[in-house]
């Protein structure tokens, strides 16, 4: 599991890629408008290629990733303080 702290527009966010869920569709790199997804060259336990974040500064926290993944692998919430 891979947790990046994100801040934009003034707030805290969270984004959890959940590696070893990942099947490696590439759906969320597909679809990310800021283009800082990828496939990893390594695979996971269940031997697919998942996905990282190439550029941490890059990423809006649009959340399109999280909706678009049909293995819920990605998770971006908001941090409460």
């Amino acid at each position: 599991m891979a947790v990046f702290n994100l801040v934009r527009r003034n707030k805290e966010y969270s984004l959890i890629i959940y590696e070893d869920l990942c099947k490696g569709c590439g759906i969320c790199v597909w679809f990310c408008p800021s283009k800082v997804l990828s496939l990893s060259e390594e695979m996971n336990k269940r031997g697919y290629h998942f996905v990282k974040l190439i550029d941490e500064s890059g990423c809006t926290a649009c959340k399109i990733c999280e909706l678009v993944c049909p293995d819920f692998s990605i998770g971006l919430s908001e941090v409460s303080k």
